[in-house]
């Protein structure tokens, strides 16, 4: 007998919180070892974890459960088959129907998507970068370059591509959500800034060195072009309790936490040889509009980015001496002298950043489909020649791992003209990317360990899924850690343009406790045992 979404999800409550998971594992998996709490993320609740025997100690190295397992003998693909496009739009109305008792506890996020909505700090501290992101005209050479981060006290290496960049503003159209909610006019633009960096090309399948272009999209309140002063960290800890306490930014001296490791990303790729392309998503930063949550029309306007730099229209550069190319001057300056349609694309990308990736590969390959519109239509693929997709702390699972998120999906969808979180859709046609890799930290919240692992087993070769010891913040895994993602994903993206079947130094596991153990012994900040 199948479940409905909406009987799956009554197991947890009509609250779906993402605390009280629950199970430990599935059945199919290895027993769980020992439990551990994790300090800063899950405060006082023990997470279960494997125990690494490797140092002539025994240490608990936990993870996080899954928060849904399929019924006792439900015959199906659960995963998929419960957590559709058209089941989680059901279970928001039948929440509606039930009234008080479902939707208490989820009206005030869903109501949260009917106002403006926006992550914006960059100038907010230093007035060098500040601009008007919903301007349609801005000077924009008064945005911010990679120079800019070079100087005391920052000195970051980002700096040293500053000859290569491009700064970027793409134009776009603004959306059905801010028309109802906002009153924004149906033919209101909106301006997408950010950078482009030019590479150096990277080895192809014929032994050529080649121009490649990997678009990478930051995860959610991440500026591209915001400041952090090195000295500041996101959290402070209490001396008498030993509790951390997250700190609120902007600071005196810091505009955004973690920007200063974001950019490492983009540089660790860009000096692989990728040319690198990286926007303010909308309602983030120096790029427009009023609504931040739409992530399935985000991923369109990467395409709509990539058609303008082949035509110019609605496009604008500041190129590496200093001048403003508009229009047809500035069409097919960028992508190596190639065609949008030819050059060898990655997308990529943290968080919301991933949510967009999937949903772009989700167009790519199998179709545009209207997720954010009242109804469901899809059209054709896209005609880019997409060569992977990667995604860090990823939400491609579906909200069958994360179900606190579903009935709120499906409000979002049927209510609100947003697509936040991909559905099952995406898991269901992974297989189709022609490469993916995922990288997490093990205690990543935007849900359970499996759900993870059940992605990468769908998905075909070549692939790679790496963990390590941290959180679901790719700039909070610690340094270590970091640079240790960053070269995984360099071998991972190299590898795939030559055309390997297999990744060079991936690792190996063949269930969950193993891909546990795959992870480096380095800790993330506030997460070391032995600092409790």
């Amino acid at each position: 007998m199948r479940l409905s979404l909406c009987t799956a999800l009554c197991c947890l409550g009509t609250g779906l919180p993402l605390a009280g998971w629950a199970e430990d594992v599935s059945p199919a998996a290895p027993a769980v070892e020992c439990h551990s709490a994790i300090p800063r993320v899950s405060k006082q609740e023990e997470w279960p974890g494997y125990l690494d025997r490797t140092e002539g100690s025994e240490t608990c190295i936990p993870f996080t459960p899954t928060g849904l397992l399929p019924p006792a003998g439900y015959a199906g693909d659960f995963y998929v088959d419960e957590f559709t496009d058209a089941k989680i739009r059901k279970a928001w109305a039948d929440c509606k129907a039930q009234g008080a008792a479902c939707l208490d506890s989820e009206m005030a996020v869903i109501e949260g998507q009917g106002g403006e909505n926006v992550f914006r700090n960059t100038g907010s501290v230093d007035p060098n970068g500040r601009i008007d992101p919903l301007a349609g005209n801005i000077d924009l050479t008064q945005v911010r370059r990679p120079a800019y981060f070079g100087q005391p006290p920052y000195n970051e290496p980002i700096a040293a591509v500053e000859g290569r960049t491009y700064t970027v503003e793409v134009t776009v159209a603004s959306e059905p959500n801010e028309h109802k909610y906002m009153d924004v006019p149906e033919d209101q633009t909106w301006r997408l800034r950010g950078w482009y960096i030019e590479g150096d090309g990277v080895e192809n399948a014929e032994g050529r060195v080649q121009r490649a272009l990997i678009v990478l999209v930051a995860g959610r309140t991440i500026e591209t072009t915001a400041m952090q002063h090195p000295d500041d960290m996101p959290y402070t800890r209490d001396a008498a309790t030993g509790e951390y306490v997250d700190v609120t930014f902007p600071t005196e001296r810091s505009e955004k936490w973690g920007t200063p490791a974001w950019r490492g990303y983009i540089l660790a790729l860009n000096e692989a040889g990728f040319d690198v392309l990286t926007l303010d998503k909308r309602g983030h930063g120096i790029s427009g509009g009023r609504q931040a949550s739409n992530n399935a029309l985000m991923a369109r306007d990467l395409f709509a980015a990539l058609e303008e730099f082949d035509s110019g229209a609605g496009l604008r550069l500041v190129n590496p001496a200093g001048d403003v190319l508009a229009g047809p001057d500035a069409a097919g300056i960028l992508l190596g002298g190639q065609k949008s349609s030819e050059i060898p694309l990655i997308f990529a990308g943290p968080s919301q950043g991933a949510m967009v990736v999937a949903f772009a590969m989700h167009d790519a390959l199998v179709g545009d489909c209207s997720f954010d519109a009242v109804e469901t239509v899809c059209g054709p693929k896209r005609d880019v020649n997409v060569k992977a997709g990667m995604l860090l702390a990823e939400f491609a699972k579906g909200p069958g791992y994360a179900p606190a998120r579903a009935i709120r999906e499906g409000a979002f969808r049927s209510d609100y003209d947003i697509a936040y979180l991909p559905t099952s859709e995406i898991m269901q046609h992974i297989g189709e990317w022609p490469a993916t890799f995922i990288g997490r930290g093990l205690w990543d919240v935007a849900g359970g360990l499996e759900g993870t692992l059940d992605l990468y087993r769908r998905a075909g070769a070549p692939k790679e899924l790496v963990v390590v010891r941290g959180p679901h913040s790719e700039v909070e895994y610690g340094e270590p850690n970091i640079k240790f993602m960053q070269q995984r994903m360099v071998a991972f993206a190299t590898a795939v343009m030559k055309g390997n079947k297999t990744i060079p130094g991936a690792a190996t596991f063949s269930d969950l406790r193993e891909l546990v153990l795959s992870a480096p012994a380095d800790w993330a900040p506030t997460s070391d045992p032995a600092d409790r």
